[in-house]
């Protein structure tokens, strides 16, 4: 081979390494640099002030909805995000209701700035002991009979009553019970869902109907819960588990599979 060819293909080729890495490495460094997102694909979504359905409700988001992620708690379970007035919240990170647009382990992690939940008192399994007295018992002294004083009537109170729960939306307008938890059903699939509730602890089971691209509020005791949702061929049938925590509002949104 001469000289002259030689050196003309040595030159061809390092431009186009040039030109493939002027290309590439930006639009890398751009990737990389890009702020985690997380879209909403659920129909709707609570905004709660910690990782957890223990912490309080703080809002709501709907279906398609993208939220900045500045955080996340057990392996992107949950989601710390900042919704459009510039609060910051928590969302499941679930496939159910949100895509993270990054890998999580790019995700730093966090934790919550809201109040935990409250736990439940401990009992205590001793009987309780009287306190040891400081002094020795003075002599009895005569009291003079006390002039009796009318009683002051007490004032009204004055404090407006506690506001009434915040429902998300489609949960409409009524009070819901709160030892219970309840769940929005919606049926996106296509065809009406006959869902089943079975609590695994009492072996009791719960069935109704979702008409097409209908919902149906369900409010269930606390537990651990099994749902079978069967729709009619060639959708067939499907099975997950779920824990009921007592004072939850939720969706349970049924879409069918891309």
């Amino acid at each position: 081979m001469k000289p002259v060819v030689a050196l003309r293909q040595f030159v061809f080729v390092s431009l186009v390494l040039w030109l493939s890495l002027a290309v590439i490495l930006p639009m890398a460094l751009n990737a990389q640099s890009a702020d985690p997102t997380a879209t909403v694909v659920s129909a709707g979504l609570n905004v709660r002030s910690g990782p957890g359905v223990g912490y309080a409700r703080i809002g709501a988001v709907t279906r398609n909805t993208v939220l900045p992620v500045i955080g996340q708690a057990q392996n992107c379970g949950w989601l710390k995000v900042t919704l459009a007035d510039g609060t910051e919240g928590w969302v499941s990170g679930g496939a159910r209701y949100t895509r993270l647009s990054v890998p999580c382990n790019t995700v730093p992690a966090a934790t919550a700035s809201g109040a935990a939940p409250a736990a439940p008192p401990a009992s205590g399994g001793g009987a309780a002991q009287p306190a040891a007295p400081t002094s020795a018992p003075a002599a009895p002294v005569a009291a003079a009979t006390p002039t009796p004083v009318p009683p002051t009537p007490t004032p009204a109170p004055t404090q407006p009553p506690p506001a009434a729960e915040a429902l998300p939306p489609g949960f409409g307008t009524d009070p819901l019970p709160p030892d219970q938890a309840c769940y929005l059903v919606q049926n996106f699939v296509g065809p009406e869902l006959t869902i089943t509730f079975t609590n695994q602890d009492s072996g009791q089971s719960m069935d109704f109907r979702v008409p097409s691209g209908g919902e149906v509020l369900k409010c269930i005791a606390p537990g651990r819960y099994t749902v079978t949702a069967d729709a009619p061929p060639p959708w067939g049938t499907l099975n997950f588990s779920f824990t009921a925590y007592a004072g939850e509002r939720d969706y349970m949104p049924f879409s069918a599979r891309p």
